[in-house]
């Protein structure tokens, strides 16, 4: 079970920043008019939303590097790695 836990949490970390890397692009997507251009209401709020979004894709992606980093170099459950000494084979 706590292995489980263990790697869910990575998982669910996972999909939380493909979500927050992907939903930029998908609004974007729908600001787009027949011409393919984004439309805004004015070229303050175009620069506000353009930071607001690339600040969510860079959460993201950061979320998503944090949580394979994790799963690539995991310390197993109960155990912390300042915890372990070394004996020297005494």
């Amino acid at each position: 079970m706590a292995t489980l836990m263990f790697f869910a949490g990575p998982a669910i970390g996972i999909l939380i920043g493909l979500a927050l890397i992907a939903y930029p692009s998908r609004a974007a997507f729908y600001r787009r008019n027949h011409a393919g251009l984004e439309v805004f209401r004015s070229y303050g709020h175009s620069i506000l939303t353009r930071w607001i979004e690339g600040g969510t894709k860079l959460l993201g992606l950061l979320i998503v590097v944090l949580c394979v980093f994790h799963v690539l170099n995991p310390t197993p459950p109960g155990r912390s790695p300042t915890m372990e000494t070394k004996t020297g084979g005494r």
